[in-house]
């Protein structure tokens, strides 16, 4: 009896080595059978079996992870700044030359009104006229050049800090990654590593060193514009004062709309680059199964066809999950977004310089004065425009660093081996152990 079923179970296995050895025929380079017979099975149909496995491995890996599930918290403006704390005081010499350079802009409006006021100050001679003139624009040429050296300066310094700011964060995400256990890599995909090293890093490069320093300028620029306006024409300040604060009030929503696109639009990125690294890891099972379409496809379900769209507009589902998609709505956001800006902001400049040509002919403003207070419309408006770019590179790297927090404060399962204090930097107790027992 024993005998018998001891042979039964020498039959199974040997069926099972038959239908591995099959297995492993179907998946060799040979073309032929010893029969001369080819299998005339879809090579794509065992791909195809793999990939969903792997799929559904994945799936059951992100359910039972509970950092996948965790939702990522964004940081704090305070908390992202900081990442530009060995920075700060150049920083800081570059905010004070920013300040020069702009002051330079506002002061000169007040001194060509001086210029007008003379043009047409006909109590003058004309030699008088113009020697008042010739000395406001000597004036006007010195303090431009001045402010032109200040902001090359002021460029050159943030430019060099964002470097330094971005490759210290690089090193920093880098190491930190390279320390966590081998199921962190299960549950990341490389594509999605290498875009926080990527992107998401060149994203908090512009907000520390030029987004946040530009939004403060900007703010305090259209507050000392409004305070000139006010000095200048209080009835004609407070009308366009109102149209500042309708302004500011209606960028709010764009400005979260916004940003809310650029999430989805870097994790459409992130996915269509771990798709992209997979396939081209192992480019060598892709052609051996002839899977080089299917590969496109799923590349392509990321990024989107945007010729499958002869009105450009993909359906409500696309337009979430493949970058076309997100870009897209993004694009309209920010075309209504800036049309909504500029529009309303020149408006507004129209009707004001219609309220001051009544002054003028009032005689409760000068032609000069006018003048001036055009100029610090205008430059109101640039202020505004510039503030809201720069705004919307700030809640993007906001959104960008929520991830790259996660990165950096995660806690690797499996401690790292403890460091020798008499040991080099990169080299810990285990190696020098291992190299004293190999010369003994």
């Amino acid at each position: 009896m024993k005998s018998r079923t001891s042979r039964k179970e020498e039959a199974s296995m040997t069926n099972e080595d038959i239908k591995k050895s099959g297995v492993a025929t179907r998946t060799s380079n040979g073309d032929d059978d010893d029969d001369g017979n080819r299998d005339t099975r879809d090579p794509n149909d065992d791909y195809e079996h793999d990939d969903d496995a792997e799929n559904n491995d994945d799936e059951r890996k992100s359910s039972s992870s509970p950092s996948s599930n965790k939702k990522v918290q964004l940081p704090s403006l305070t908390k992202l700044l900081l990442l530009a704390r060995p920075e700060f005081r150049a920083l800081a010499l570059a905010f004070l030359l920013m300040i020069v350079s702009e002051g330079a802009g506002l002061y000169n409006p007040i001194l060509l009104a001086q210029a007008y006021d003379a043009l047409v100050d006909y109590t003058m001679s004309a030699a008088e006229r113009m020697s008042d003139i010739n000395r406001v624009m000597i004036l006007v040429i010195i303090i431009h050049s001045a402010g032109m050296v200040a902001g090359f300066l002021r460029s050159a310094i943030m430019g060099a800090a964002g470097e330094r700011v971005v490759a210290r964060l690089r090193n920093k995400l880098y190491g930190s990654i390279l320390k966590q256990e081998i199921a962190f890599f299960d549950e990341h995909k490389t594509g999605e590593l290498v875009s926080r090293l990527g992107s998401d890093t060149t994203l908090i490069q512009a907000a520390c060193s030029l987004a946040v320093p530009e939004c403060i300028l900007g703010l305090v620029k259209v507050i000392t514009c409004v305070a000139l306006m006010f000095w200048l024409s209080p009835q004609l300040a407070g009308v366009t004062l109102g149209f500042t604060l309708l302004i500011f009030v209606a960028c709010v929503p764009f400005g979260r709309m916004i940003g809310a696109l650029a999430k989805q639009y870097q994790d459409a990125l992130g996915s269509a680059q771990n798709r992209s690294t997979e396939a081209l890891g192992s480019v060598r099972t892709v052609q051996s199964f002839a899977a080089e379409d299917r590969e496109r496809r799923r590349y392509s379900e990321s990024i989107g066809d945007p010729d499958a769209y002869p009105w450009w507009v993909p359906e409500k589902a696309k337009r979430k999950t493949t970058t076309y998609g997100v870009g897209v709505n993004k694009a309209f956001w920010q075309s209504g977004f800036y049309t909504f800006l500029f529009g309303v902001g020149f408006g507004s400049m129209y009707i004001s310089l219609w309220y001051g040509f009544k002054l003028v002919v009032d005689g409760k403003m000068t032609l000069g004065e006018l003048t001036a207070f055009q100029s610090y419309i205008f430059q109101i408006g640039s202020a505004l425009g510039q503030t809201s770019r720069f705004l919307t590179q700030v809640i993007e790297a906001r959104g960008a660093s929520g991830r790259i927090f996660q990165l950096l404060e995660r806690v690797p399962a499996i401690p790292a081996p403890p460091r020798c204090p008499e040991s080099d930097e990169h080299e810990d107790c285990g190696d020098q152990d291992i190299e004293s027992s190999g010369a003994r």
